[in-house]
């Protein structure tokens, strides 16, 4: 049994595979710098580690429940943090990416972008999860303590992504007897092609897309779309509402030049734009005015 795993049985607590995976190579990666079992060298190592002080917290999180199973006293302070938005991709980039991306990290990716689930949410999917006669995903498996939540409606290009994927095997994205280690390779092999696009594209832009941005453009994108903080809440999972906010600032600071705006005067083109992706802005005697994010 690895110490992260004891650790969590000592505790009780219930933590997904990713979690444990991810502290245990935390803790490897620690214990091949420094002394770990000398909580007084772990935090010189810190205080002088060419690490972002985001990671470097993530980190005394890590270590702070090691030392808890090990009964060794450990308390340091929290590196200071400057928050910064995150930016939005544009969509006609996303749109660009998932068109060049290899079938599988496509789907993925299009799941990402029409869903905004975390990607340990879509890498559980099964095909059991997708109803593909009524366009649904369902993330029955949510993490972080999120309930769980359907997305209807999905595009149909989506479904045909899906389509062309079908299989007998029980998960979408992995065989059911993948290793532990499946869901990073899938990730590098996504992280390699994306380099691969933007350098071939001449566009870097593209290198801000992945998996995390593409939750915050569902969210920034409903938002804009609704105004209702609590449905973007639950559509991401979040537990608390605080951790939605940031998207008021967010849609504050997004700029108009971001946007493709387009007019219709009949009901025909008022539909082409709405199934396009257009949201409806106003409207005057003859035409109607709708936008979407480039």
């Amino acid at each position: 049994m690895s110490m992260a795993t004891k650790a969590r049985a000592k505790d009780n607590q219930l933590y997904s595979e990713r979690t444990i995976e991810s502290r245990k190579s935390a803790l490897i990666s620690i214990a091949r710098r420094t002394n770990i079992l000398n909580p007084e060298a772990v935090k010189a190592y810190l205080q002088q580690a060419p690490l972002k002080n985001s990671r470097k917290n993530k980190l005394i999180e890590d270590l702070s429940e090691f030392y808890k199973y090990l009964n060794k006293p450990f308390a340091i302070p929290r590196f200071p943090v400057e928050m910064s938005l995150p930016k939005i991709p544009l969509q006609s980039d996303i749109d660009f990416l998932i068109d060049n991306l290899g079938k599988k990290t496509a789907t993925f990716t299009r799941i990402a972008k029409e869903t905004g689930a975390r990607p340990g949410e879509i890498w559980r999917l099964k095909w059991s999860d997708i109803d593909l006669e009524h366009d649904t995903i369902t993330i029955n498996n949510p993490e972080k303590g999120s309930r769980p939540r359907s997305f209807k409606n999905i595009s149909s290009k989506l479904v045909s992504m899906l389509y062309a994927m079908k299989s007998t095997q029980k998960y979408v994205f992995h065989k059911d007897n993948a290793c532990s280690n499946a869901f990073k390779d899938f990730a590098d092999v996504f992280f390699h092609q994306r380099k691969s696009i933007a350098a071939a594209s001449g566009n870097e832009r593209l290198l801000w897309i992945n998996w995390k941005s593409l939750r915050h453009f569902k969210a920034t994108t409903e938002y804009m779309r609704t105004k209702d903080l609590v449905y973007v809440q639950r559509l991401l999972g979040h537990k608390s509402i605080q951790n939605t906010l940031i998207y008021i600032d967010i849609v504050g600071f997004d700029q108009s030049e971001n946007y493709v705006c387009k007019v219709a005067s009949t009901e025909a083109e008022r539909v082409a734009l709405v199934e396009s992706g257009f949201e409806y802005v106003a409207q005057d005697e003859i035409s109607w005015y709708f936008r979407k994010r480039k």
